[in-house]
């Protein structure tokens, strides 16, 4: 399943007219969102013939010339994490996000009046991830991965990142007694962080870099899947249309066999109330 996300981002350039992993005709517009100590480069795709590409683009040519535009975005989030040199253990690309844009509406300059978001939702399978020096103890963490194609390139499926717990919201003991290749639902604050260390790489004490992107859950749910095992240890990329499939749905499913006008019975809900 897509994550998906709310957040807010000031754009620092115009739209660039490009394709997407699907082929279809994008604007790409650079922006940063500021919900984290450390800000988070935000790539925007929208298509470019809808009213939100058109938005958008009007925006950016607006933020080129200098004016200030904050907007409020909403859909599909993917994580990218950042890139590092192996011989200097430096940083060469910084961790982003990329947003392909479903809704836009402009926000207030000023982060008082209109605070910073980057909120993100979704499910997926879950690892327990465990502390570096102390392999069999548990962090309050699990790494969550998503199966669908990446929004940038072809073939390949997105990356998940990091769940963290929240004490405040009694996640972390979730977090903790997880079990690995279960899945669950969740919501949370997306942040990035960035810092260095000291290590030994190839018998040297070597200052390195880390950078990466988490979200701090204030709602975690399994559900009673656990992830399907495959040979090469990496799940197919899923496009957005290949959902659509009658194989979709688990023979087993009590919803899978209902019928529009059934489900609207059963919900005490009918055409006429939309």
């Amino acid at each position: 399943m897509a994550f998906f996300t709310s957040l807010t981002a000031s754009i620092i350039d115009k739209a660039v007219e490009t394709t997407n992993s699907e082929d279809q005709e994008i604007y790409e517009i650079k922006a940063i969102c500021q919900a984290s100590p450390d800000a988070m480069p935000v790539l925007l795709q929208v298509f470019r013939d809808t009213s939100t590409g058109k938005f958008l683009k009007e925006a950016a040519d607006m933020a080129a010339a200098g004016k200030s535009m904050r907007l409020q975005v909403t859909g599909i989030v993917q994580t990218v994490q950042a890139e590092k040199n192996d011989e200097t253990q430096k940083i060469t690309k910084k961790s982003k996000l990329i947003v392909f844009v479903g809704a836009a509406r402009r926000v207030q300059s000023d982060r008082k009046k209109d605070p910073e978001q980057a909120i993100v939702f979704g499910s997926g399978f879950v690892t327990p991830q465990h502390k570096d020096r102390h392999r069999t103890e548990r962090k309050p963490e699990l790494y969550i991965s998503c199966g669908t194609q990446s929004l940038t390139d072809t073939g390949e499926y997105c990356e998940g990142f990091r769940l963290r717990g929240d004490r405040a919201y009694q996640t972390d003991e979730t977090c903790l007694n997880m079990e690995e290749d279960r899945e669950v639902y969740f919501m949370g604050d997306l942040h990035r962080r960035s810092g260095n260390f000291e290590r030994e790489v190839n018998g040297k004490m070597m200052d390195t870099e880390w950078d990466n992107i988490t979200a701090v859950v204030s709602f975690l749910q399994e559900t009673d899947r656990v992830r399907e095992k495959r040979s090469t240890g990496k799940p197919r990329p899923i496009s957005m249309t290949a959902q659509l499939a009658d194989s979709f749905d688990e023979p087993d499913s009590d919803d899978s066999v209902m019928s529009s006008d059934d489900l609207c019975k059963q919900a005490s809900v009918s055409l006429a109330d939309f």
